[in-house]
């Protein structure tokens, strides 16, 4: 690719500092709006469609509607929102005061899919619109600090790999040492593997890369290696116990990586890593040798830096979706009854508290 074009593509996605977290929870409700006017629309004046006729209603009730405010309306929310509040409650008020009331199967896992289309649709429209002017430069990811729509984008995706975690819990508890080993490299080994052909095929192509980004080699295909690494073998080791003490422990994990992450790595990577937080005054650092193992270090700083604070997400979805399962889900013949009612309690009462 010309210098130049690199250069000016790669000024154009960096150096930016986000938006308001305000602006961003309500643009994310707004595929919530989406669905609703969708599965309403679909009850009220549509019946027994075909295939194509679904794709187009789709198209139009829920892709365009989560495009537009992330594009074209981005500096309309608020009258987006009301617009979308309007049709909604005149949806409500047509509806039946008694609906039909049709029981869903497997309520945990309808949850995670709903979670996995969230979070794919923001995904494309971050990664194909970043590079084009009419994505506003708020959205696109930041630098030092400040949170935005992409932020947010690969957190999510963190969050719905620790969702499915949860259900990992029940499977793990009856597998051996070496199917777990296995497993570990079955979900690890893709990752790693992408992400090595991605930095060789970015470096030979000459693609301009956002380096202060994750750093100079490093991609978020690493990071997930990473995370589904200390994930599994998380799991693994509480997995013998009752749900409620393992979303205990995986809640309590998050909470200690997060505040490792914000106490400790961020004022340690000031004196290490100066070149994360004051690019502009401290360069990024170049080899000494013919392999230089700390320079490589420093050279991925941002990406090794953050993998404490995804770890941390992790355990936080793992323990949510325990937590949502304990409740989706209905008792079963091994202790779960006990388990939601010691939940609940601890929720409400503590004088209810099952043992």
């Amino acid at each position: 690719m010309d210098p130049e074009k690199a250069k000016r593509h790669v000024e154009f996605v960096s150096g930016h500092t986000g938006g308001t977290a305000l602006e961003l929870m309500g643009l994310l409700l707004i595929i919530y709006y989406a669905f609703f006017i969708r599965l309403e629309c679909e009850r009220l004046f549509f019946r027994k469609l075909s295939r194509i006729t679904t794709l187009i209603i789709d198209f139009f009730l829920i892709l365009l509607q989560t495009v537009l405010p992330c594009t074209l309306l981005s500096n309309y929310l608020l009258e987006y929102h009301f617009l979308l509040f309007f049709i909604a409650v005149i949806f409500m008020l047509k509806a039946p005061k008694h609906p039909p009331s049709i029981p869903i199967q497997d309520g945990y896992i309808a949850f995670r899919r709903i979670i996995r289309v969230v979070v794919l649709l923001y995904t494309t429209i971050c990664i194909y619109g970043v590079d084009l002017p009419v994505f506003p430069r708020r959205y696109a990811k930041t630098e030092v600090s400040g949170v935005s729509l992409m932020d947010v984008g690969v957190g999510m995706i963190v969050v719905a790999i620790g969702l499915s975690n949860a259900a990992f819990l029940d499977v793990a508890q009856t597998k051996s040492r070496s199917k777990i080993v296995s497993t570990l490299m079955k979900a690890s080994l893709p990752c790693l593997l992408l992400g090595m052909i991605r930095t060789v095929t970015v470096k030979a192509l000459g693609y301009p890369d956002h380096e202060t980004e994750y750093g100079q080699h490093w991609n978020f295909f690493f990071t997930l290696a990473f995370i589904r690494c200390g994930g599994i073998l998380a799991t693994y080791t509480f997995s013998g116990m009752r749900d409620f003490d393992s979303m205990t422990i995986h809640f309590a994990l998050c909470v200690a990586l997060a505040s490792i992450q914000q106490f400790l790595l961020l004022p340690m990577a000031d004196h290490i890593f100066p070149h994360i937080t004051q690019p502009e005054l401290s360069p990024r650092p170049s080899p000494t040798g013919s392999f230089d193992l700390w320079w490589l270090v420093q050279a991925n700083a941002e990406g090794i830096v953050s993998l404490p604070g995804y770890l941390s997400l992790y355990f936080y979805a793992t323990a949510l979706g325990i937590a949502v399962r304990l409740h989706l889900e209905p008792p079963k013949g091994n202790g779960r009854s006990e388990e939601k009612l010691k939940f609940l309690c601890r929720q409400g009462n503590e004088e209810w508290y099952v043992n």
